[in-house]
């Protein structure tokens, strides 16, 4: 199953806790303006980092080069550009123009 995660928007940064196949994640979103684009950072429940600092390229899995490191969701999560025109998703983009998407671990295993 593809899952559309919810996010805030008009803000540029916060924190929220997220179920990903069956396991809630906490995911930490921040706007980098040098950079012009999100991070997204994913721990456990109790704040313990697992992945962080990943860049939100647009319709690249986030996840895979990290399924080794323990906790890790065994599924994928992806900023889904809907315009098929955006590299990074701007300041305004996320929640809108660029989805963040998580292919479940079944939906992967369709296309292995």
């Amino acid at each position: 199953m593809i899952t559309i995660i919810p996010v805030q928007q008009n803000v540029s940064a916060w924190s929220q806790r997220t179920p990903l196949d069956g396991v809630d994640y906490q995911l930490d979103f921040a706007w980098n303006t040098t950079a012009g684009a999100w991070y997204l950072s994913l721990s456990d429940t109790q704040g313990n980092p697992i992945v962080s600092g990943l860049k939100l390229v647009s319709n690249r899995p986030l996840l895979s080069r990290f399924h080794f490191i323990a906790g890790t969701p065994p599924g994928e999560l992806s900023a889904v550009d809907l315009s098929g025109t955006i590299s990074y998703a701007g300041l305004t983009d996320l929640g809108g123009a660029v989805q963040l998407a998580y292919f479940d671990a079944a939906e992967m295993a369709k296309h292995a």
